[in-house]
């Protein structure tokens, strides 16, 4: 898949771990233009906001699951790759991956597409998550059509 533009990624499946960091890279710029370039924790965020959640897609335990292990298995293919590539930093640098309940909440929050990108991507490597995977990825196709 080879496109800048995000309406061409909503008619695309994703198919290698290459599609998934354009949209997250997608995904994170039209989520900052959203919030008008507004980013970083809310301090009273909390899980059962999030869209993913709100709309009965995956439950909390789910989502802390999946992104702990996109943090832990899928990240690194990005930030070495985004590094290799065009000399910037990670998706997320390793100060702001969350750690803990509190810092979940805040992250979901201030990145939502970001962390719903996050279990798109470790939901499609995850036995038995299909239907999150499906669920999520139709929940960002509408997101990127916005």
């Amino acid at each position: 898949m080879q496109a800048s533009d995000p309406s061409s990624i909503v008619v695309a499946d994703m198919q290698n771990e290459s599609d998934a960091l354009q949209i997250l890279a997608l995904a994170s710029g039209q989520g900052l233009r959203q919030q008008g370039g507004r980013s970083g924790p809310v301090p009273t965020a909390s899980l059962a906001d999030f869209q993913l959640i709100r709309l009965g897609i995956l439950n909390p335990a789910q989502l802390t699951l999946l992104t702990d292990e996109f943090f832990q298995h899928h990240h690194h293919f990005f930030a070495s790759d985004l590094i290799e590539l065009t000399n910037a930093q990670p998706v997320v640098p390793p100060e702001r991956i969350p750690r803990g309940p509190a810092e979940m909440s805040a992250f979901a929050e201030a990145e939502r597409d970001l962390v719903t990108a996050a279990v798109i991507i470790a939901s499609k490597h995850h036995p038995g998550m299909k239907e999150i995977h499906d669920k999520a990825w139709a929940v960002m196709r509408v997101t990127l059509q916005g």
